[in-house]
């Protein structure tokens, strides 16, 4: 229920600036930048629905580095995630030391969040988010174009 409810929301897109951070408890979930993750669990499993929502919601994942750390020194699993809708308005993510023990634990996390965001801003990133390209609409338009007229007796644009 609790997975429907938040997507709703998230699908709503009534607010912009959103994050959410916390512990989602994912260890089995591997993030390699902010759009790709993997994980070897069941199709049905939490952190697959987790991703697919994640993905769905074109939210991004900006915590890149372990967040866990299960004895001093030694981290493990990237716990606690930060989702932002925009990764550019996130930057600056540090982790320090963990709550509780010393030595087992969650490690804090620091960072820096634009809250005004100016136009310009918007297009600094040089991370593409290829997931919200309309490629139908590509592919319309190269099919559309009669490729040996245009290259025709043009062998150095070939």
């Amino acid at each position: 229920k609790k997975d429907k409810r938040s997507k709703e929301l998230l699908d709503a897109k009534k607010y912009t600036g959103n994050y959410i951070g916390g512990d989602f408890n994912c260890p089995g979930v591997k993030w390699f930048d902010e759009h790709f993750s993997y994980t070897e669990s069941s199709e049905n499993s939490y952190e697959n629905r987790l991703i697919s929502t994640i993905d769905d919601c074109f939210y991004s994942q900006n915590v890149l580095t372990p967040t866990y750390q299960f004895k001093y020194g030694a981290l493990s699993n990237t716990l606690d995630l930060i989702l932002t809708e925009k990764s550019s308005r996130i930057f600056s993510v540090s982790s320090g030391l963990p709550l509780g023990r010393i030595d087992k634990g969650h490690l804090t996390l620091r960072w820096n969040y634009e809250v005004n965001m100016k136009y310009y801003e918007i297009f600094r990133s040089s991370n593409f988010d290829f997931r919200r390209g309309d490629y139908e609409k590509f592919d319309s338009y190269f099919n559309s174009i009669d490729w040996n007229e245009e290259l025709k007796q043009r062998v150095e644009t070939c």
